[in-house]
């Protein structure tokens, strides 16, 4: 029973913090390997978007710091800083939960190794590839291809940020669902499910005027 009270107060607490960053009126695929219907998505809502305070966190607070600078850069920097972010707001995350798993740690190292290259001026060097965690694994496998491809096309340099946060958002969903299943993870990969449908709606729209 004991085991039990806390999963359900976890999953709660899950809900609550990625019901935030989803979009109401997404079409979702009872399986998370399934392809879900497109969306129309005009506007960022996420989480990850609006910033990062964690002034309580202080591993996640100093990589913040260090981070600040490279922000508001343009080009693949840009792209490297916001998934550094994303990094830090799920070692945040897992913080606040009190996780026993290696998943902050995982984060942390993440966020820190990108943020090293950053301020070396290595953003070119950086790899493009999002580690999948020890503890996580690959799902939505459509999501993951279709993040690849806007990668290669002209119009990333648009969708830079929402591809970043969505690779991210898709090892943390498939860390939830690892360890607590289905319904603890649902929310993670509807976020997930709208930051790729934003990513593919600024790319076409970048497209357009390059063309």
């Amino acid at each position: 029973m004991k085991y039990f009270t806390s999963v359900l107060r976890r999953g709660y607490r899950v809900s609550v913090v990625s019901f935030a960053i989803c979009l109401s009126g997404i079409v979702w695929a009872e399986n998370p390997n399934q392809v879900a219907e497109p969306i129309a998505v005009n506007t960022s809502n996420s989480m990850l978007h609006s910033g990062i305070d964690n002034s309580n966190d202080q591993q996640v607070a100093a990589l913040q710091a260090r981070l600040v600078p490279f922000l508001n850069e343009q080009g693949i920097v840009r792209y490297h800083a916001a998934k550094a972010r994303a990094w830090l707001s799920y070692a945040a995350h897992e913080r606040s939960e009190k996780s026993t798993t290696v998943a902050r740690a995982e984060a942390l190292s993440q966020a820190g190794s990108i943020i090293e290259g950053l301020e070396h001026g290595q953003a070119e060097q950086l790899s493009l590839t999002t580690p999948i965690s020890s503890i996580s694994s690959v799902m939505r496998r459509d999501l993951w291809a279709t993040a690849e491809l806007l990668k290669q096309n002209e119009g990333f340099s648009c969708a830079q940020t929402e591809i970043a946060q969505a690779e991210v958002m898709l090892v943390w969903a498939a860390a939830e669902h690892s360890e607590l299943g289905w319904r603890h993870s649902r929310e993670l990969f509807l976020s997930a499910q709208s930051l790729v449908d934003q990513a593919t709606l600024k790319s076409s729209a970048c497209m357009s005027r390059i063309i």
